[in-house]
C-alpha cells in the first residue's frame, strides 16, 4: 500500500513537503530502502508539480483581478467588477468555493459563492479572519493555516491586495477560500486508507486531510493521532523534523495499520508576506 502524505507549512513561510510511505509487508532491507525511495521520489516529485501548478492557477488568477484594468479603474461596487469576478471564478471553482471582494476597511463588497450559501456580503472579514487583516496591514498575499468553516469543512484563505497602479494606494483585496478536501483530490486519493491517499497537515501540525477521518481536526503530536500510530517514535521523528525544521529523512517505522517506508521530499514554494508570490 503505497500512502502519500502532504505537509503543508502555512504562515511566514509557505513551504510544501511530500512524505511517501510504502508498506512492507513483513520485512523491509535496505534495497528496498533505495530502490523504494527512488521510485516514491519520482512519483511525490511528480505529485509536486501538479499541486504547485493548482495553487500558481489560483494565485495567477487573484493577481490578474487584482491588476485588471476594470478593478483599477472601475469602483469596486461596479457591475464590471462583478461580472469579472464571476468570469475568474469559474476559471478556478474546481478548487476553490467562494470569491470574496474586500474594501479597505475590511467589507465584504461583492462575493461569489455556491448556491444557497452565505455570501457575507455587508460583514467584516478583519474581525474574523487574521489573515484578511494581515493583508490589509501589510499590502501584501497571505496564506492561511487550515481553519474550519461554519459548515464544519477545513479550508485554506489566500488573498492579495488591490492597489491603484497609479496613486499606490490599497483600495482593498480578493480572498478565494479553498476547501481542502475539494482541492487535493485532484491531485491523490484522499478517502481511502487502504490504498495509495493523500494527507494534508498545516504549520500548527493540524490534520487538515486524511482518509482516517477520525484524525481531521487533531493535532498530529495530539493523543488522537499519537493513539493511531501507537505512539511511533520514528514516526514523530519525522514528523518533527519535517514540520520543524524543514528536514527529511527516511524510516521505517511500525502502526497498528503496518509497517511503512516513508521518503520525505520537499518541495518547497515559498511565500512570504514581505516578498512577490512565486512566478
Amino acid at each position: 500500500m503505497l500512502v502519500i502524505v502532504l505537509l503543508i507549512l502555512f504562515g511566514s513561510t509557505y513551504v510544501i513537503y511530500f512524505l511517501l510511505q510504502q508498506n512492507t509487508e513483513t520485512e523491509v532491507r535496505q534495497s528496498l530502502l533505495f530502490d523504494e525511495g527512488q521510485d516514491q521520489e519520482q512519483d511525490a516529485r511528480f505529485i509536486g508539480l501538479n499541486i504547485e501548478s493548482g495553487l500558481k492557477l489560483i494565485k495567477t488568477t487573484l493577481d490578474g483581478l487584482a491588476n485588471s484594468e476594470t478593478v483599477q479603474t472601475s469602483p469596486l461596487t461596479s457591475n464590471n467588477t462583478e461580472k469579472l469576478m464571476r468570469q475568474s471564478y469559474d476559471q478556478i471553482n474546481s478548487t476553490i468555493d467562494r470569491l470574496f471582494l474586500i474594501n479597505k476597511t475590511g467589507i465584504v463588497v461583492a462575493s461569489i459563492v455556491p448556491p444557497g450559501e452565505d455570501e457575507f456580503l455587508g460583514s467584516n472579514l478583519s474581525k474574523r479572519a487574521d489573515w484578511v487583516q494581515e493583508t490589509m496591514l501589510t499590502e501584501k498575499p497571505v496564506f492561511s493555516n487550515g481553519y474550519v468553516g461554519l459548515d464544519g469543512k477545513f479550508r485554506i484563505g489566500m488573498t492579495i491586495p488591490i492597489v491603484n497602479s497609479t496613486t499606490n494606494d490599497f483600495e482593498g483585496l480578493f480572498e478565494a477560500v479553498v476547501p481542502v478536501n475539494q482541492f487535493f483530490e485532484h491531485y491523490g486519493n484522499i478517502y481511502d486508507v487502504n490504498s495509495e491517499h493523500l494527507a494534508a497537515y498545516d504549520s500548527n501540525g493540524t490534520v487538515l486531510v486524511h482518509p482516517s477521518t477520525q484524525l481531521v481536526g487533531k493535532n498530529v503530536f495530539g493523543n488522537v493521532v499519537q493513539e493511531y500510530v501507537d505512539g511511533n517514535s520514528i514516526y514523530n521523528r519525522i514528523l518533527e523534523n519535517i514540520i520543524g525544521k524543514g528536514v527529511h529523512d527516511n524510516g521505517i517505522y511500525d502502526i497498528p495499520a503496518g509497517q511503512f517506508l516513508n521518503t520525505p521530499i520537499p518541495s518547497r514554494w515559498m511565500i512570504s508576506p514581505s516578498t512577490q508570490w512565486p512566478s
